[in-house]
């Protein structure tokens, strides 16, 4: 899943880690496994795992545009999927899209159902000091027809993903999609 070890992109990215050996007790385990402990990972990466799975388990290489109009309204350029390689099994994808189809549907996530266009991702906090205080996280994917989009929203200090982190995503994903 590409944890230690850089990004296959040209945008300057911290490095995710993530930190577990077979000797390793339950615990460390599942904190692990949902992401607290040692384990540390950009937004850049998160929207990169959540594309793959968008795509059948296939990574593609990130861009910030699809393409660049003039004042006119004319595509003076396109830019193209670029596909790095395959990052999960398209049955392990299959799982995961359904569980995050889930969240949005009628989880933590459902502010983003009823849009117009398929969304499917996860909310999450990632706490950053002894307070417990957090910050919120949204990480999905949204799709029309041959249009598609992964999205990693990240707000400081802004607890529940489901409060802060999905409404930003939202407004990304409605501009996309002109709704």
């Amino acid at each position: 899943m590409l944890f230690n070890q850089a990004l296959p992109t040209g945008l300057k990215t911290a490095k995710s880690q993530f930190a577990l050996s077979d000797s390793e007790g339950e615990g460390k385990i599942m904190t692990t496994s949902i992401g607290q402990g040692d384990t540390l990972v950009s937004p850049i990466h998160m929207a990169m795992i959540a594309s793959a799975i968008c795509n059948d388990g296939v990574l593609c290489k990130p861009y910030i545009a699809d393409h660049i109009e003039n004042e006119a309204g004319t595509v003076v350029r396109r830019f193209d999927k670029q596909e790095y390689g395959k990052l999960l099994s398209k049955e392990d994808t299959q799982r995961i899209r359904s569980l995050m189809e889930a969240v949005t549907d009628y989880g933590t996530g459902s502010a983003l159902s009823g849009r117009g266009y398929d969304v499917a991702g996860k909310t999450g906090s990632a706490e950053y000091n002894e307070d417990k205080d957090s910050h919120g996280w949204f990480v999905g994917y949204a799709q029309d027809g041959e249009k598609e989009i992964a999205i990693a929203v990240i707000v400081e200090d802004g607890g529940s993903g489901s409060s802060s982190a999905v409404p930003v995503a939202g407004e990304v994903f409605d501009a996309y999609f002109d709704e």
